[in-house]
């Protein structure tokens, strides 16, 4: 009876010759790791990508189907403050081409959840600028931390 063991694929990743491929995604992963760098670090360019893919998905689904007026807020107030900017409550509700009064509402959930601060404009009383506060830039970036995991395992 001849031995077919040859044919079959190792039964463990370190029994596979040096330039096989590991048959299973998580073998394939844990052999891509080690040759990525250590950390990826998300910028605000990548953020931005992420809200204009989100958008696009506006343009092939429909306005209703994808709504998550708090959750894009936060990934703009997260790409600001990576760049650098101040946005206004304004601003992100033209961003997210919802009317101001719903923006507003949303702000005050996330306020009350710590995640999100206010300030008055000096200039301006109207104008209500926005941030993440340190909690909720925290929590922003432990999650842009998983997802550069993510990007670095592809």
């Amino acid at each position: 009876m001849p031995d077919h063991t040859k044919d079959r694929a190792p039964s463990h990743e370190k029994d596979r010759a040096p330039n096989q491929r590991p048959r299973s995604a998580l073998g394939q992963l844990k052999a891509l790791l080690p040759r990525l760098p250590r950390r990826f670090d998300i910028t605000e360019d990548h953020i931005l990508s992420i809200l204009i893919a989100r958008r696009g998905r506006k343009a092939v689904f429909g306005a209703n189907l994808f709504s998550e007026p708090a959750w894009d807020a936060l990934l703009e107030l997260y790409a600001a403050m990576l760049g650098g900017r101040r946005i206004s409550l304004e601003d992100v509700a033209r961003e997210l081409d919802i009317p101001q009064s719903t923006m507003a509402r949303w702000i005050d959930v996330m306020s009350d959840r710590n995640l999100v601060e206010t300030e008055s404009d000096t200039t301006e009383p109207s104008r209500l600028w926005l941030s993440l506060t340190p909690d909720g830039y925290a929590k922003m970036k432990q999650l842009a931390d998983h997802w550069g995991a993510a990007f670095l395992s592809i």
